[in-house]
C-alpha cells in the first residue's frame, strides 16, 4: 500500500469514529458544554450575577438601576419590575424607551397615550419579573 492510501484510510476511520460517537451520545458537545469548567471568566460571573438578580421576586431600586442599558434594561412601572431587554431587541419600540432603563418609569409610561390600551398592558404582563421592594 502506498502512503496516500494509508492516509485516506486513516482519515475515513477517524470520520467514522466521530460519527459513531455523535450518534452514540445523541448530541454534539457545544462550546458552552465544554466551558463548564471555566468558571473564572468575567462573562460567566456576570451571567451568574444577572441570573441571580432574576431569581428574586422583589427588587430594590438599586438593583433595578444596575440594569440601565439597551442590552440589559429593567424598569419599574406601577411598582412592578419589568425586564424589557427582549422588547428593545425586537425593534418594535419608541426610541425613548431607553430613557426608562434602570429607573421608575411610571410617569414616563403613563404620559404615552398609546400605552393606555390593552395591547401595552398585555405586553407588560409577559415582561414582568417581580415587584419593587419599598423600604
Amino acid at each position: 500500500m502506498n502512503k496516500k492510501t494509508l492516509f485516506f484510510g486513516a482519515v475515513i476511520i477517524i470520520i467514522l469514529i466521530g460519527i459513531y460517537l455523535v450518534f452514540r451520545t445523541g448530541d454534539i458537545p457545544t462550546d458552552s458544554a465544554l466551558d463548564t469548567n471555566n468558571q473564572n471568566s468575567s462573562s460567566t460571573e456576570q451571567s451568574v450575577t444577572q441570573q441571580s438578580d432574576i431569581q428574586e421576586s422583589e427588587y430594590t431600586l438599586a438593583i433595578v438601576s444596575s440594569h440601565n442599558t439597551n442590552q440589559n434594561c429593567w424598569m419599574v412601572i406601577d411598582n412592578k419590575v419589568y425586564d424589557v431587554t427582549s422588547y428593545i431587541a425586537s425593534g418594535q419600540h419608541n426610541k425613548d424607551i431607553s430613557k426608562g432603563c434602570g429607573i421608575d418609569a411610571t410617569s414616563m409610561f403613563d404620559k404615552e397615550r398609546k400605552h393606555q390600551d390593552n395591547k401595552a398592558q398585555n405586553l407588560l404582563s409577559g415582561l414582568e419579573i417581580g415587584t419593587l421592594k419599598i423600604n
